[in-house]
């Protein structure tokens, strides 16, 4: 279900109302929504006395309180909770009561309120007229909601190329089957290379591992830049990706750099060419179209397809820029 993002005012604010719309705002909560004139939040849905919206607001003091507020939303109510000492774990306690949606000052308590145990609550209320803070909120939530357009590509050659340097990257999480990073050497056509979560009978699985292949290679992050793999470090974000396209954002923890034996593995879509460098090992390997992990090793070209993120040919900075580029 997707997050309901509102905003709180004190009073009107013009600029505020704005950046709600171009935020994708679902409702301005006012004091006195019945004075306001529809003609100039025309697209927004109002809450507060006099507007459209039924809901229940609570300011959350004790365990009694939230246990009220947990007894509203599974019956039905769409509950606002404000929590002015306690937040975290109030939050924790609601995550799957129903629909109830977090009072929050910022786009940090925001992320907060939408990450809790993973899932999050339904959604926030942004308790600011700051019309930057609104966008940035409006950009958190569609990053927790992404979905990544992902192509099926043929591959068609696979060759050992002898040893270089590569990444593994560990994140603070694990990841699930069929999940992994989105990497390769031209930004235009990025590989989905799987996490290790394929059991074997000789190695044990690395859930919270992609290795990712040659140090040159871009990674997609969540804010839609890249990175190249030699840039990454602990506490930087990196974007995980399954076979469907849902994404979400995770955390590195550690990249682990060593020399291996690689091998260049390339493939087409709609005459696009893409190319990655992986180890040349049974335990890494690329995500079919069908969701399943498939091993480099295993990979015969002509036979085998693997899914692609097609993005921006030129990056400047990691951002994709349109400007004409040729990369080999």
């Amino acid at each position: 279900m997707a997050k309901q993002f509102w905003v709180k005012l004190s009073e009107w604010n013009e600029e505020a109302a704005q950046a709600a719309l171009s935020a994708g705002v679902e409702a301005l909560w006012l004091a006195d929504a019945a004075q306001t004139l529809p003609g100039k939040i025309e697209g927004l849905r109002l809450a507060g006395d006099g507007g459209d919206l039924d809901f229940e607001a609570m300011s959350l003091l004790s365990a009694a309180d939230v246990d009220r507020a947990a007894d509203l939303a599974r019956s039905g109510r769409l509950v606002v909770v404000d929590c002015p000492d306690w937040r975290l774990i109030p939050w924790e306690n609601l995550v799957e009561s129903g629909q109830v949606l977090a009072v929050v000052d910022n786009a940090e308590q925001a992320e907060q309120a939408l990450t809790v145990l993973e899932s999050g609550l339904s959604g926030v209320v942004l308790d600011s007229g700051d019309p930057l803070e609104i966008d940035a909120v409006g950009e958190l939530i569609r990053r927790i909601e992404w979905n990544i357009e992902l192509v099926p590509a043929r591959i068609t050659a696979v060759a050992t190329v002898g040893l270089g340097e590569r990444a593994c990257v560990d994140v603070a999480g694990l990841f699930r089957h069929g999940e992994g990073l989105l990497v390769g050497d031209k930004a235009a056509a990025l590989f989905l290379v799987a996490a290790e979560t394929t059991h074997n009978p000789f190695v044990a699985t690395r859930p919270f591992r992609v290795n990712a292949g040659g140090l040159h290679h871009y990674v997609r992050r969540p804010d839609g830049k890249t990175n190249y793999l030699s840039e990454l470090s602990g506490g930087m974000r990196v974007l995980a990706v399954d076979g469907s396209g849902r994404a979400r954002a995770m955390i590195a923890g550690r990249i682990k750099i060593e020399r291996r034996p690689l091998m260049r593995i390339v493939a087409e879509s709609a005459d696009i060419e893409a190319s990655v460098l992986l180890q040349n090992a049974e335990t890494v390997s690329l995500v079919q179209p069908n969701g399943e992990p498939i091993s480099v090793a295993a990979l015969d070209p002509g036979h085998h397809e693997v899914l692609l993120y097609l993005g921006s040919a030129a990056r400047h900075l990691g951002k994709g820029v349109e400007e004409w580029v040729l990369e080999k």
